[in-house]
């Protein structure tokens, strides 16, 4: 008869607990590493998010101090008179441009500049401020579907075509919340 022996050679499986607290570790070391991707995940669409209303802004107040830098007649006006060569309004949030090329100007009639792919469900609201005859403050602020500021850029647009004619830029003294600019275009305006 041959004797069994009780040694670590004899021992051939694992018992029912240390099986458990095996999965039992495998299971908490699954949800923390899969709690760190999923915030990983949402921290990704906050900066892609963040990152598409810092591009809105930034290219509405490029575009708009492009527009302006070289532009002649300038003036900031509230309300609907939009007479002039050239004319670039916030309507509904979006910008809207003009030019002398279509008709007798009147609200609501242009190119939105941008369109919805653009702003994607977002608005823009802009402050501008004249001072020292030829310099243009503009602000943009860039607003979720909500109207919660997201996103805010500011510029100071000197006014050079003004400044070389001497002509300098008409307008309410103090910040303009959404003003008209009315303009003429000169040399470099694209």
């Amino acid at each position: 008869m041959r004797r069994r022996s009780r040694g670590p050679a004899a021992r051939r499986g694992w018992t029912l607990v240390e099986v458990s607290v095996v999965l039992l570790l495998l299971v908490l070391v699954v949800a923390l590493a899969g709690g760190m991707i999923l915030s990983g995940g949402n921290l990704l669409g906050r900066s892609a998010q963040l990152g598409e209303e810092k591009l809105i802004g930034d290219t509405a107040c490029q575009w708009l101090s492009g527009k302006l830098r070289y532009a002649t007649e300038l003036r900031l006006v509230g309300g609907d008179d939009l007479s002039a060569p050239e004319a670039v309004w916030l309507e509904e949030g979006r910008l809207w441009y003009r030019n002398s090329g279509e008709g007798a100007l009147q609200p609501g009639q242009g190119i939105d500049y941008y369109g919805d792919a653009f702003y994607q469900g977002r608005t823009l609201s802009v402050t501008a401020a004249l001072h020292d005859q030829y310099y243009l403050d503009l602000t943009v602020r860039v607003h979720r579907a909500d109207g919660a500021l997201c996103y805010t850029t500011r510029t100071t647009v000197k006014l050079l075509n003004l400044q070389i004619s001497g002509a300098p830029a008409e307008g309410p003294t103090g910040e303009v919340e959404d003003p008209a600019l009315l303009f003429a275009s000169g040399q470099g305006a694209g």
